[in-house]
């Protein structure tokens, strides 16, 4: 049969939750989550803490997240809007999507795409994804080295009109892959990877004196970077 709880706590509670295909849905609680399911779906608003989330194939849902969190999903998606803290976040074949983020990012998906909106990064960061598309869009200058990445699509890193500052290093494969940026690069070079079909072309430039890494790269799509 099926069952319902229904539980309220005092604030600064440590919580382990397991369960096989069952859901959880937190509303305002300041909790340090350790959290399990095999196929159920988690639903969080307005919660504090630091939280390890972990769902074979549910989704994700977080909204007003103050802390780090890690979230992992084999097949599920994960949205998230707004949150204030470091994130790790991992799907296999669904979709992540992120819209209002202040903190560090670890972002990546087996098969799917990372659309992230509004970001403004406080330390070292990356977007990877293996055969999606990754777009991110900067609310702020990055201050910390930043990657975005695809195996085989395409992987854009839109500074939202901030200023563009640091070692720029954009990579795509020399025969289906494209570079774009609205800037001049100081050097092309072809990479090598053992075979005609895996040769890269990599265009570096020097802009200002941040000695920041912005990386952007994709295998066979377009890698761009916008102002």
């Amino acid at each position: 049969g099926n069952s319902s709880w229904v539980l309220t706590l005092p604030e600064n509670m440590e919580v382990n939750f397991s369960s096989g295909s069952g859901n959880f849905d937190a509303i305002d609680l300041t909790v340090n989550v350790t959290a399990n399911s095999g196929s159920g779906n988690y639903g969080w608003t307005n919660v504090k803490g630091d939280s390890k989330v972990n769902t074979g194939s549910g989704n994700i849902n977080i909204a007003s997240y103050q802390g780090d969190i890690n979230l992992t999903t084999g097949s599920g998606k994960i949205n998230i809007a707004g949150i204030e803290g470091d994130l790790h976040a991992n799907a296999g074949s669904g979709k992540i999507g992120l819209a209002g983020l202040k903190g560090a990012c670890s972002v990546n998906v087996g098969s799917g795409d990372i659309t992230a909106v509004k970001i403004n990064l406080t330390g070292k960061s990356s977007f990877n994804t293996g055969s999606g598309d990754a777009s991110v869009t900067l609310i702020s200058s990055p201050t910390h080295n930043i990657s975005v990445n695809s195996g085989s699509g395409d992987a854009t890193l839109d500074f939202g009109g901030n200023k563009i500052e640091g070692k720029v290093i954009m990579t795509a494969n020399k025969k289906n892959g494209k570079i774009i940026a609205p800037f001049t690069f100081d050097k092309t070079e072809e990479v090598d990877n053992g075979s005609d079909s895996n040769v890269r072309i990599r265009k570096t430039a020097q802009l200002g004196t941040n000695d920041i890494e912005i990386k952007v790269g994709t295998g066979s799509g377009t890698a761009e970077i916008k102002k």
